[in-house]
C-alpha cells in the first residue's frame, strides 16, 4: 500500500495517539517527508500540513470501501479498486 502513497493521493488519517483530533480526517499527500513520512494537507483545516507515518494513512478508496462494505455493489468496486479486503484503519 505504501508505494501507492504519492503526491496527490487522497488519504484518511487514523491511529494517531498524540493528535487524536486528526483521526478520521481526509487530506491529500503533498510529498514524501524525511524519515519515511508523508506531508499531508488536511481538508477543512485551512490547509494544515502534517508529517505522518504511512501506517497512519489509508488511501481514500480503501476508506470508502470499508464504509460501503464488500457486500454491496459500491463496496465491492471500491475494495477491488483498492486491492484489499482488510480493514486496517479506524472510521
Amino acid at each position: 500500500m505504501h508505494s501507492a502513497l504519492s503526491a496527490g493521493a487522497r488519504v484518511r488519517v487514523h491511529g494517531l495517539q498524540k493528535k487524536t483530533e486528526f483521526n478520521n480526517c481526509l487530506g491529500t499527500v503533498k510529498d514524501a517527508a524525511d524519515g519515511g513520512r508523508f506531508c499531508v494537507v488536511l481538508d477543512g483545516e485551512a490547509g494544515r500540513e502534517l508529517s505522518l507515518k504511512p501506517e497512519n494513512l489509508s488511501l481514500e478508496a480503501e476508506a470508502a470501501a470499508a464504509e460501503e462494505g464488500p457486500d454491496t455493489e459500491e463496496g465491492s468496486e471500491a475494495f477491488e479498486a483498492a486491492g484489499t479486503y482488510s480493514k486496517t484503519f479506524c472510521l
